[in-house]
C-alpha cells in the first residue's frame, strides 16, 4: 500500500510540475474589459505604441489586460512639479507588457514603482545628470520627455522605458525570482552566449550596437533588448544565434508580427538548421521552490544513497531489494511518461539537459524514497 502512496505522490508532483510550468496558463488571456476601458487603452496604444498594432484582436485584449494587471501593481510618482496624468500609467504599464508580452503570466515581480522626472534629471547615487535609473529595490527613475521620445521614433534604438525596465527583469533573473520560470533558468545560458558578443564588441570587432553597451554586461542586456524591439531585422542579419536566443528568452518574435510575435517549437526547428549554437527544443525549467530545494538537498540526498549502499551490502536481502528496484523503475518510468504527455515528442526524455538531471538528482532521490518506503513501511 505504501509503494502504491509513493507512486500516486510522484505521479501528482509530476503532472502539476509540468502543468504549471510548461503549459501556458491563459488566466489573463480571457480578461473580460468592460468597453469604456478597452476603447481608452486601444486608443491610446494604437496612436503611441507600434508594438500593439500588429495584434490580432484578441492579442490586443490580451496586451490591454495586461496593461490593467501592471496598472494595479506598481507606484508611479512624479517629481519636479511634473503633474501626473492617465497617459503616464497608460504608457509605463503599455511599455512593460510588451516587454513581458510573451511571459505565461503577466509579471515583473522586483518592480515597485516608478517615479517620473520631467527631463534629465540628477543623480546623487551616479553623481550626474541621467535619463533613467533602476534600481535594486525595485524603483525605477525615468525622464518623461525621453520615455516619450523613445516611442515616437520607434527605429533609432533608443528607448528608455525598454532599457530601464530590462535591468528589473534582469535583477529578478540574477536573484533568482519568479517574473517568468523560463526566463529565470534560461538567463544564464543567454548570457555565456552574450558574453561572447560583448567582449568583440570590446575588443572593436563588433559595432552593430551603440558604444554604451560595452559599459557592462547589464548595460549590454537592456540595449539588446531596445534593439531587439526596434531594429530586428538588422539585429538578426548581423548577430542570428543571439537575437533568437533573445527570442527564446523573452518567448517572443518581434519579426513574426503577422502571427502576433509568436516563437514556438516549429520556428526553434527551422532556426536551428541556420544557426550554430542550438537553442533548446524543450523547455527544463524549475519553479523557485524546486531550485532552492535542488540547490540545499541533493548533497544531503547522495549522504542518504550511500548510507543506504552500506546498509544493503551489509544486509543484503534480495525479495526487498527487488522490492526497491520494482519501486524506483515504476517511479521513473511515471516520470518519463507524463514528460512525454506534455510536450508529446520522444525527443523531450532524451534532450541533454533532462537526462544529466534525472541522472544526477531525480534517480538518486528516487533510490532513497523507495528504499525509505520499502523498508520502514512495508
Amino acid at each position: 500500500m505504501a509503494t502504491i502512496i509513493l507512486l500516486f505522490l510522484i505521479f501528482i508532483w509530476a503532472y502539476i510540475r509540468y502543468f504549471h510550468l510548461v503549459k501556458t496558463n491563459d488566466v489573463y488571456e480571457n480578461y473580460e474589459i468592460d468597453h469604456s476601458t478597452f476603447f481608452q487603452y486601444h486608443h491610446f496604444y494604437k496612436n503611441n505604441i507600434p508594438y500593439y498594432n500588429n495584434l490580432d484582436d484578441s492579442n490586443k485584449n490580451k496586451f490591454i489586460a495586461r496593461s490593467i494587471f501592471f496598472s494595479g501593481k506598481i507606484e508611479i510618482q512624479t517629481r519636479e512639479d511634473l503633474v501626473y496624468t492617465d497617459e503616464m500609467d497608460l504608457f509605463i504599464c503599455g511599455c512593460i507588457a510588451q516587454l513581458t508580452f510573451g511571459f505565461n503570466k503577466p509579471n515583473l515581480s522586483l518592480l515597485k514603482g516608478v517615479i517620473l522626472f520631467p527631463d534629465i534629471f540628477y543623480s546623487r547615487l551616479v553623481e550626474s545628470n541621467v535619463k533613467g535609473l533602476a534600481m535594486g529595490n525595485g524603483v525605477v527613475f525615468l525622464s518623461w520627455y525621453h520615455f516619450v521620445e523613445g516611442y515616437k521614433y520607434s527605429r533609432d534604438t533608443f528607448n528608455l522605458g525598454l532599457h530601464e525596465f530590462a535591468h528589473i527583469l534582469r535583477i529578478d533573473a540574477t536573484n533568482n525570482e519568479v517574473s517568468d520560470n523560463k526566463f529565470s533558468n534560461f538567463y544564464e545560458e543567454w548570457n555565456e552566449q552574450a558574453c561572447i558578443t560583448f567582449n568583440n564588441m570590446r575588443n572593436g570587432s563588433i559595432d552593430i550596437f551603440r558604444e554604451y553597451a560595452a559599459t557592462n554586461e547589464a548595460e549590454f542586456f537592456s540595449v539588446c533588448i531596445e534593439n531587439f524591439f526596434e531594429v530586428p531585422d538588422l539585429f538578426e542579419k548581423e548577430l542570428p544565434a543571439l537575437y533568437y536566443h533573445l527570442c527564446y528568452l523573452l518567448n517572443q518574435n518581434p519579426l513574426n508580427s503577422l502571427e502576433n510575435y509568436s516563437f514556438d517549437r516549429a520556428d526553434i526547428e527551422t532556426i536551428n538548421h541556420e544557426i550554430n549554437q542550438d537553442i533548446p527544443m524543450f523547455e527544463f525549467i524549475f519553479s523557485k521552490t524546486e531550485k532552492k530545494f535542488w540547490e540545499f538537498g541533493h548533497q544531503i540526498i547522495f549522504v542518504f544513497l550511500l548510507m543506504i549502499s552500506i546498509h544493503s551490502f551489509e544486509n543484503l536481502n534480495v525479495p526487498k531489494m527487488l522490492d526497491i528496484f520494482a519501486t524506483f523503475m515504476l517511479s521513473i518510468l511515471i516520470l518519463l511518461l507524463v514528460r512525454f504527455k506534455f510536450y508529446n515528442d520522444i525527443r523531450c526524455i532524451t534532450n541533454t539537459d533532462y537526462l544529466s538531471h534525472i541522472f544526477v538528482k531525480i534517480i538518486p532521490l528516487i533510490i532513497v524514497l523507495s528504499f525509505m518506503v520499502n523498508t520502514f513501511f512495508i
